[in-house]
């Protein structure tokens, strides 16, 4: 489930952020009294300077005493030089320290996508969803690198050159300097949380250009075949619509805020010089010294403003892109599978829509399922309720035990699934065999290959089992992949085998040859497999046969000829062979 508005104010968000990546961090821990001592150092030379060397200069030059001058210009190149290696130095440490605090996020923020319910990771298009993970992963960078660089420089050097102008013009006018960065600083909180309302619309005005934009690319094919690129561009750009209406009330919202911030601490600094002048506490020296002090001090709170802003919008990001995980606290791991599955009238729905009803059956240990039926009958449908992509009415029973009290994650490690498109990384060979057992070594691998047949199929590659697949296996052939993708199921060797229609992109003769190869090698594994060839299905124990989205039969195949009106059509059916005769 999407969060649609923030779950946390930025306080508490920034305080969870710190309490995750950064008090966890040990060597961070000890590093921030040297950080926040080297700051402190800075911030003393930065009102050092203004205030003792660059009046002293001004006297000198007001008297055209140059006796001292170039001492001073050393003093001031000195203590500035000293000023700039305390602040930064820190800054650079934390730099690295933030790229290491990305590193971990991205991690977290990855794991947490891969943990979303099913259809609501579907829902999500790869573009939105790296835009979702980046800005996510963004916020917790800005939210450090604004509280310990920015704002503690800022605050740092406001306390020390609050304590100096009390010392040199009294309390008063240092309450009124004090107004200054409390003025700024509440403004750009107010109005810069009042212009994330906006954000909100903006983002979803991206997400829908984006998602336009990525369903265009998707199908560049098509496109370009019905020679409509004009057309998709003019739908591209009408989609920019919103995106580039809200954007520039968005940009607009931002120049009215540094407006306001530039006023908020004009006022008080004109207030300030008004009480000095008419109290005859300002001299030319102290002139000097205050406007030196108030030109730093807005260096950094526009600084901080810039840092703030950019936290508040990728916080927004990152409070409304968190979703919920798939997996409720309580739930147990299933270890083991001994006995059967046993399926008491299960139901799925989409929205309104039903997807799927009224299946039943109990399937034993060992026993090989073959799931048949037309298009759009729920043979799919049915398989992803196995897996727990779906969620479902009814009951789905596992050696006794109703399927939702265990975790999602611990389902799928009894279950070894091989797509309808085989899902090939964009890594080698061995390492898409190692995917479901990454502790298995490579000598070992061989031995299993060479023990199921299918070695010579992997080491005649060029490269051999070192060969890259390329994205979605576009490196090797069909029949290659296919094998790859059975293999891979093989060596995580899983007591269950869901074979989701992955033979229907070859020929025949292959699909006969692989059929009868999984029967052999698997014989002592339970197998649901989605067959189309009805030649095939006599192989099978028994039979799933589904039509119109319901439970139409189920048994073996001369059961079902006997009892099964609906199955004695399908089966007499000519079989929709693929001819494409690709071979492996």
């Amino acid at each position: 489930m999407i969060r649609l508005k923030p779950h946390n104010n930025l306080i508490h968000g920034v305080v969870e952020i710190f309490k995750k990546y950064v008090l966890n961090r040990t060597y961070l821990c000890f590093l921030i009294f040297p950080i926040v001592l080297m700051a402190t150092f800075a911030n003393i030379l930065y009102d050092y300077v203004p205030s003792v060397i660059i009046p002293r200069i001004a006297e000198h030059i007001k008297a055209n005493d140059l006796s001292l001058h170039m001492n001073l210009v050393y003093g001031f190149f000195f203590y500035g030089v000293l000023a700039t290696i305390f602040e930064y130095f820190p800054i650079f440490v934390m730099a690295l320290i933030i790229q290491d605090i990305y590193r971990d996020c991205y991690r977290d923020v990855f794991i947490e996508y891969m943990s979303l319910e099913y259809n609501t990771f579907h829902s999500i298009s790869p573009g939105d969803m790296e835009s979702r993970i980046y800005r996510k992963c963004k916020a917790v960078g800005e939210a450090v690198d604004v509280v310990i660089p920015t704002l503690m420089n800022s605050t740092i050097f406001v306390l020390v050159a609050m304590i100096d102008i009390y010392r040199s013009f009294g309390p008063i006018v240092s309450l009124m300097f004090f107004v200054i960065p409390v003025s700024y600083i509440s403004i750009t909180v107010f109005l810069t949380s009042r212009r994330n309302r906006i954000r909100g619309k903006y983002n979803a005005a991206k997400d829908k250009s984006t998602k336009k934009l990525g369903d265009i690319l998707n199908n560049y094919e098509v496109v370009k075949s019905f020679g409509l690129e004009e057309r998709e561009s003019e739908k591209f750009h009408a989609s920019l619509i919103d995106r580039v209406s809200t954007g520039t009330v968005y940009s607009c919202s931002e120049n009215i805020i540094t407006f306001l911030q530039k006023l908020s601490s004009a006022i008080p600094h004109i207030g300030i010089l008004y009480l000095s002048l008419n109290t005859n506490i300002l001299t030319f020296d102290k002139a000097i010294k205050l406007n030196s002090l108030h030109f730093i001090l807005k260096e950094r709170l526009t600084e901080f403003s810039k840092e703030f802003t950019e936290l508040y919008e990728y916080y927004y990001d990152y409070s409304t892109s968190t979703y919920e995980k798939e997996d409720d606290e309580g739930q147990a791991d299933i270890k083991e599978f001994n006995q059967d599955i046993e399926v008491r009238d299960i139901g799925i729905k989409r929205g309104n829509n039903i997807i799927l009803r009224g299946v039943n059956f109990t399937l034993r240990k060992g026993e090989k399922l073959a799931i048949a039926g037309p298009n759009g009958a729920g043979k799919s449908t049915f398989i992803n309720s196995l897996l727990r992509f779906l969620d479902y009415s009814g009951e789905i029973f596992i050696d006794g035990v109703e399927m939702r009290k265990y975790t999602r994650r611990s389902i799928r490690h009894i279950i070894a699934y091989v797509p309808q498109d085989n899902c090939i990384l964009d890594d080698t060979v061995l390492k898409n065999l190692q995917y479901g057992n990454k502790d298995i070594s490579f000598e070992k691998i061989k031995e299993i290959c060479k023990r199921y047949g299918t070695h010579e199929v992997f080491s005649s590659l060029e490269g051999g089992y070192l060969k890259e697949a390329g994205q979605q296996g576009c490196e090797l052939s069909v029949g290659q992949r296919q094998y790859l993708s059975l293999m891979r199921a093989i060596i995580k060797d899983s007591p269950i085998f869901i074979l989701d229609e992955a033979t229907s992109d070859v020929d025949y003769k292959t699909e006969t040859e692989l059929i009868d190869y999984v029967m052999s090698v698997l014989s002592d594994r339970t197998i649901i497999m989605i067959v189309h060839n009805h030649s095939l299905l006599s192989k099978f124990d028994n039979i799933l046969f589904l039509k119109d989205k319901t439970m139409k039969g189920y048994g073996n195949i001369k059961e079902l000829l006997k009892s099964s009106k609906d199955f004695i059509d399908f089966y007499l059916e000519e079989d929709p062979v693929s001819d494409t005769g690709i071979q492996p």
